[in-house]
């Protein structure tokens, strides 16, 4: 596919046509499940429908990426930091990357085994001590 930029744009900068490579199907449907809708656009070259699957599970790894910033920004609220020099912020944004990756990584467990307990991850002397912060928040 050939993506040109709106008219009024290519006359004013020199915006160039691009050449992409366009995934648009689902396959192997279940029965009486309707196909996904969805385009992926690439500049990678996709020649069959291994490299077609190639390129979804990288977009599958961009879009955790996405959620591991939202982590790291919204819940880590790393951006409201008002530290006075940059070796504080980074010395301070080391260890919220940290605790951003491990609500990711129990986010993911907890998705894949929903059933699982805590202990998989924490020591019953963490997890009691968080419970019991919790229940004397109320």
């Amino acid at each position: 596919m050939r993506l040109s930029p709106p008219d009024r744009k290519r006359k004013k900068t020199r915006y160039e046509i691009v050449e992409t490579n366009v995934i648009a199907s689902e396959i192997d449907v279940p029965q009486n499940q309707t196909p996904l809708e969805w385009i992926l656009l690439t500049n990678i070259s996709v020649d069959n429908a291994a490299s077609g699957y190639e390129m979804v599970k990288w977009y599958l790894c961009r879009w955790q990426i996405e959620v591991y910033f939202r982590i790291l920004k919204s819940g880590c609220k790393v951006e409201k930091l008002q530290l006075e020099t940059k070796d504080r912020f980074d010395a301070c944004l080391t260890l919220y990357m940290i605790i951003a990756w491990r609500i990711l990584y129990m986010t993911m467990l907890a998705r894949t085994y929903p059933s699982a307990s805590c202990e998989i991850i924490f020591t019953e002397e963490e997890w009691k001590t968080v419970w019991l912060k919790f229940l004397n928040k109320f």
